[in-house]
């Protein structure tokens, strides 16, 4: 029995995979896209408080209006993301 039991046990053998901690369902890339998510909203806040800044003059000028900012920034930013899937936040040049 004492020569199975050595031949059986080894506390140097694989285990199983440990199952994930409670309430872990994080999915693969889950990180980076909240983190994307972020760095998009930081992005998009800063953008529309920069032409908040602006006279009605100048926003005129360039054919805005004030309560269009948010949506036009949204397209704008929407048109800026790369279509093929990638979550990179490098600057994309055409």
């Amino acid at each position: 029995m004492y020569a199975y039991f050595i031949a059986n046990y080894s506390p140097f053998k694989s285990a199983p995979p440990s199952p994930k901690p409670a309430g872990s369902s994080a999915q693969p890339g889950a990180l980076r896209r909240l983190m994307r998510s972020a760095v998009l909203g930081w992005q998009r806040q800063r953008t529309i408080a920069a032409l908040h800044e602006l006279d009605d003059y100048v926003l005129r000028d360039i054919g805005l209006r004030r309560d269009e900012i948010p949506l036009i920034v949204k397209r704008m930013q929407a048109d800026n993301l790369p279509k093929n899937g990638s979550t990179s936040l490098k600057h994309h040049h055409a």
